[in-house]
């Protein structure tokens, strides 16, 4: 799943620059405000990375989408900040230096097809003291064959209508399938559509604590929800890992 021209816009105007989405922004702020060298994985348009350059911190991103990172640049030259910004596949990329951080907010870590390989690659660059961040989310609201639509304007003349449907759950495998369409309407007339097809896994806490000690991480920090603390009896809508390299 790769965001492109219309997808891009549509997040990048209903989720602007610094918009915390139930409370990501400030969690993560608090755990990577004195950390040195950050790399945000699926840094999108730069929803997160720009508020935090612009409070000092020494982050960069990647995303495999060269329309999210366009976006990404263009926010920071608006901006007159400074990082370095990738293009690339988190699973294989070579990073020229190790990190100290490497955080993936907001349910970036489900959208990833293999995992594993994903976090052995982190690891690889990652410093001897480094840690992952991440958030698991669940499918507490998909129902599947359902259709919902999402008309939002994004300049005076032109809107775009997002319709979603939710396709499939794949019990076995463990994620949710959904068909996103874009429509481009400008004056009252649809000049362009694009599809995305959403795919989300979901795994379990004693999942996720197994994969992260197989690969190579040990001492994990658990919250539910961007709260201070992670009570097992709850159901949270999310779940926050900080897992350091062992």
């Amino acid at each position: 799943m790769s965001y492109q021209k219309l997808s891009a816009l549509y997040y990048e105007v209903s989720k602007p620059i610094g918009t915390s989405l139930d409370g990501d922004l400030e969690f993560y702020e608090k755990h990577i405000a004195n950390v040195d060298n950050v790399l945000e994985a699926g840094v999108g348009t730069g929803r997160l990375l720009v508020p935090y350059l612009e409070k000092g911190i020494n982050i960069e991103g990647i995303d495999s989408s060269s329309d999210m990172i366009l976006k990404c640049k263009d926010a920071c030259l608006l901006r007159n900040l400074d990082s370095v910004l990738i293009e690339g596949n988190v699973e294989t990329y070579n990073f020229d230096k190790k990190y100290e951080a490497i955080i993936i907010p907001t349910g970036t870590f489900c959208l990833f097809d293999n995992i594993e390989n994903v976090l052995k690659n982190f690891r690889k660059h990652l410093s001897e003291d480094g840690f992952i961040m991440f958030d698991i989310i669940f499918p507490n609201h998909f129902k599947e064959g359902s259709h919902n639509v999402y008309p939002l304007d994004v300049s005076e003349s032109e809107k775009i209508v997002l319709t979603s449907s939710h396709l499939s759950v794949n019990w076995v495998n463990q994620f949710t399938e959904e068909l996103l369409k874009y429509d481009l309407w400008r004056d009252g007339s649809l000049v362009e559509s694009e599809l995305q097809t959403f795919k989300l896994y979901w795994y379990s806490l004693r999942e996720t604590l197994l994969m992260l000690e197989s690969v190579g991480f040990d001492k994990v920090e658990i919250w539910g929800d961007y709260s201070d603390s992670y009570d097992p009896n709850i159901n949270y809508g999310a779940l926050t890992l900080k897992a350091y390299k062992s």
